[in-house]
């Protein structure tokens, strides 16, 4: 018989790792040291494992940062980190007219007894007209013009699915507390309850209409709108009661032609960082307008800003304030906006802001 060969009963013990590094590294080190050599290796994986204790610390103190901000304020930044450098897909895009990215409606409630409200930008206006609602037992009541915040989600959330379904009858949630969930609030009742403040909104959106025209020194166009034509909704005091909910809502059928004609995309990302306040979203809407339409700087006095954001703030400085605050506030959501607020006004530059596309996928029912 010839020479025999032993074989050993088991592979030789892998080489032991450093306790200084982490276990998802192991693999990686020993392979470095087969390659390499010990040295060479230990030389590296120390500058990675230090590399990577120093982005660790800088995310421990970027959170402690965040935490530290106000609620609002720590929302928006952590919304525009989560977005990054994502375009909006077709689930994220909603759309408003592009008139009321113009000519806002109301901030604040309008003084009682208000049934006319108009707002101007440039050669377009905007003109509100309260109207009625007849309430069960044959009374009728004027629920006002409408405003705020709510208002705005409102006629957006209407305009998307009236746009993406290619249809002025829009199927809604089947119970307002369904609604206001979909538009990103948390449902609490009672008085200041954010169910008692959206039914105040839609009845006055069901009851208004709005007026809408432009001039160009030479001749003028003026179209009477119905935002939403049909809505049998909240006509009690009782925001439970389910018999005077409908699923549906019907816009005008003007209205929605026009709207076609004239829709504006909205990034709801960005959106659900600015929804406590109504100059924000304006700020919000006139800069997805505006910015992909400037070649060069865009150039605004404090006199252009208070014409176009300044409605309810009577003294100049107080708006000033106001302005500096609540567009800070929504370039915390565009951290790529290029713009500059001085003494004499704002400065807006080209950009490569994340604003939607104008095409829509439509899934039109059959």
């Amino acid at each position: 018989m010839g020479d025999q060969i032993t074989l050993p009963l088991s592979d030789p013990p892998e080489r032991p790792v450093p306790d200084w590094i982490p276990e998802d590294l192991h693999k990686v080190y020993r392979n470095l040291c087969s390659v390499w050599g010990v040295t060479k290796a230990d030389a590296h994986m120390r500058g990675r494992v230090e590399e990577r204790a120093r982005k660790q610390e800088l995310t421990v103190q970027r959170d402690a940062e965040i935490l530290a901000l106000p609620r609002s304020t720590r929302r928006r930044r952590l919304i525009a980190d989560a977005i990054g450098e994502q375009q909006p897909s077709e689930d994220d895009k909603r759309f408003i007219h592009s008139t009321l990215a113009l000519c806002g409606l109301p901030y604040k409630t309008p003084p009682a007894g208000t049934d006319r409200y108009e707002r101007r930008y440039g050669n377009a206006v905007l003109r509100v007209i309260a109207g009625d609602l007849e309430m069960p037992g044959g009374s009728t009541v004027r629920p006002g013009i409408p405003y705020g915040p709510k208002a705005r989600l409102l006629l957006m959330h209407f305009c998307s699915l009236a746009l993406r379904n290619d249809s002025p009858t829009i199927e809604i949630s089947p119970s307002m507390s369904a609604l206001i969930r979909d538009l990103g609030f948390e449902v609490t009742g009672g008085a200041r309850g954010s169910i008692a403040a959206f039914k105040e909104q839609l009845n006055r959106l069901a009851a208004c209409h709005f007026e809408l025209g432009w001039s160009d020194g030479t001749s003028a166009r003026n179209k009477k709108l119905n935002p939403i034509e049909d809505f049998d909704v909240f006509l009690s005091s009782d925001p439970n009661q389910p018999s005077l909910w409908t699923e549906t809502v019907q816009l005008g059928d003007r209205f929605f032609s026009d709207l076609k004609k004239h829709a504006l995309p909205i990034d709801i990302r960005l959106v659900r960082g600015l929804t406590e306040s109504a100059r924000k979203l304006d700020i919000l809407f006139w800069l997805s307008w505006r910015v992909p339409k400037i070649g060069g700087d865009l150039y605004l006095s404090w006199d252009n800003l208070r014409e176009q954001f300044g409605a309810g703030i009577a003294d100049a400085s107080k708006f000033r304030q106001a302005m500096r605050e609540d567009f800070h506030a929504v370039a915390d959501v565009l951290p790529k906006l290029r713009y500059k607020l001085s003494e004499t006004g704002l400065v807006v530059s080209p950009g490569s802001l994340i604003i939607p596309k104008r095409r829509l996928i439509t899934s039109k029912r059959a």
